[in-house]
């Protein structure tokens, strides 16, 4: 059966005599709680229709003072999009997308599958490989569960900037690790209920389960189901395309490198700073199940966007250590810059490997290996002032070198 024209504007009709839901944090374009907006949309919880996708007929005011940003967000952070309003139609599916040309292509961060926006506070991590911008549209998208087949978006301004916290790490860091999905391999933001738009309609009593909902997903109850062709009914299946396009303007151009890398740092790279700053000596013991990897890219990555992302569990202990005062003991070791060159390392180890997961530390403990979906990964150097201990072992033994003074040291383990 078809969703016609005619139904859709009809369903649009009927739900605009009640209030149903909106996203307020961040505050959208032409909202009233938006600080910039002057043009404020006193029907904003009403869902989209055709002609108003996407963020519902906001984006005129995008490229004007009213849509500046009202949010910094940084890649790696924890955020939550907070939604209000009184008719959550008995819940149904919301996915969380950013566009970085000007709301041309979408790209899915977060999609939650059941009991949305009943939960009205959204939770999730942006993507660590977000690419930075000051214009980029946050949308949040809502096809309800019961009532009037129909499709919710509201866009907020926000800019991608910095990085996350201290706290945010240690926090991330007792989460069970998983490998990173490059920013552009994650899913275009699914659009359903909209004829013209989109081919796709979800019928009434189901939590839509987005064809590709990406990597970063929750699932709640039991009453998930698939989203069905408009025409035939028959149940969608397989790919709906990528999310990322090529943008335009000037923050979609400066970060076209960052939109096309999964690279992460590792816990020792994340943590060199703090580590300086307090002088800190610290041996860490690594154990970490194989296939969570993440191999450093070739061409012209930094020494510093060659590392991979571990996941930690931070210990630590004060102890009194007295560092010889010597010439040797002044030495620090630093990592030599990735290159494109793609030539190999002294003591490097190429091609397949059978024991996977396990850590190869190459002479001088300057850089090392992986073994990862049975290949050694590429050379990754240490962070500047670490070391590892050369040999292949299931761990990898990092130790940090000292400062030539006798100091109260914090004597810091991860265990992964």
């Amino acid at each position: 059966m078809r969703f016609s024209t005619a139904t859709l504007a009809v369903a649009a009709l009927v739900a605009g005599a009640s209030a149903h839901m909106n996203m307020a944090s961040p505050p959208p374009l032409k909202y009233k709680g938006n600080p910039n907006a002057k043009t404020i949309d006193s029907d904003i919880t009403s869902p989209n229709v055709p002609s108003t996708f996407p963020c519902k007929g906001a984006l005129d005011v995008f490229d004007s003072a009213e849509g500046a940003s009202v949010a910094t967000w940084a890649p790696g952070s924890q955020q939550t999009v907070k939604i209000e309003g009184g008719a959550n139609h008995g819940g149904g599916s919301c996915q969380i997308s950013l566009s970085y040309d000007s709301g041309s292509t979408w790209t899915a961060i977060y999609s939650k599958q059941g009991n949305c926006p009943v939960d009205t506070n959204l939770a999730f991590t942006v993507p660590s490989d977000a690419p930075t911008g000051d214009k980029v549209l946050l949308g949040w998208t809502w096809i309800n569960h019961t009532g009037n087949r129909e499709f919710y978006m509201n866009c907020a301004s926000i800019t991608i900037a910095g990085s996350s916290s201290k706290r945010e790490e240690i926090e991330s860091a007792a989460k069970p690790a998983k490998r990173e999905t490059a920013f552009s391999s994650r899913p275009a933001m699914f659009v359903a209920n909209l004829e013209g738009k989109s081919d796709y309609c979800v019928k009434e009593g189901v939590d839509v389960l987005y064809p590709e909902p990406g990597p970063d997903v929750d699932t709640v109850g039991s009453s998930g189901g698939p989203p069905v062709n408009c025409d035939t009914g028959a149940a969608v299946t397989g790919s709906t395309g990528s999310g990322s396009g090529s943008g335009s303007g000037s923050s979609a151009s400066a970060t076209a490198t960052a939109a096309t890398s999964a690279v992460a740092t590792t816990t020792a790279a994340a943590t060199s700073s703090a580590a300086a700053a307090t002088s800190a000596i610290a041996t860490a013991s690594v154990s970490i199940p194989g296939g969570v990897f993440v191999t450093s890219p070739s061409g012209g990555a930094s020494s510093t966007a060659a590392q991979t992302t571990q996941q930690t569990t931070l210990q630590t202990k004060t102890t009194v250590i007295s560092v010889p005062t010597s010439a040797a003991a002044t030495k620090t070791s630093s990592a030599a810059p990735a290159t494109g060159s793609g030539g190999a390392v002294s003591g490097s180890q190429t091609g397949a490997c059978s024991d996977e997961g396990s850590w190869s530390c190459l002479s001088g403990g300057s850089s090392f290996q992986r073994c990862a979906s049975g290949q050694w990964s590429a050379v990754v150097p240490m962070a500047a002032g670490t070391s590892c201990t050369p040999g292949t072992s299931d761990t990898l033994s990092i130790a940090r070198r000292a400062m030539a003074r006798p100091i109260r040291r914090s004597l810091t383990s991860w265990s992964m």
